[in-house]
């Protein structure tokens, strides 16, 4: 992951994506950004600390995410359909709890 230092304007904001990468693939808990610290054995003290890294204007999100892209298409197991590289994520949206929202007319 050190070919993706160079897309962060500061070293901290770097520091801080690896470390919630690094929770996010260790995580067995509810999915959030405290899970991921104690994934990694960091102490809730950081968990203000961890909210600025995801607002932080030491990355572009568009930036990161063709960084990504250059280094998953360069890793030797990505899997390859047809020779495109394969991406899975997940495009689940869970609605609100509220019955009544605002300017919505109707649920579906």
């Amino acid at each position: 992951m050190t070919n993706l230092r160079p897309l962060f304007s500061r070293q901290a904001t770097y520091e801080w994506f690896v470390i919630l990468i690094w929770g996010i693939l260790l995580c067995s808990q509810h999915r959030a950004v405290t899970s991921y610290l104690n994934a990694v054995g960091v102490t809730h003290n950081y968990y203000t600390q961890a909210l600025h890294m995801c607002h932080s204007k030491g990355i572009s999100v568009q930036k990161l995410s063709i960084g990504w892209h250059k280094w998953l298409i360069t890793h030797p197991k990505v899997h390859r359909l047809r020779g495109q590289p394969v991406y899975l994520g997940n495009g689940i949206k869970v609605g609100k709890k509220g019955r009544k929202m605002p300017a919505v007319k109707k649920l579906h």
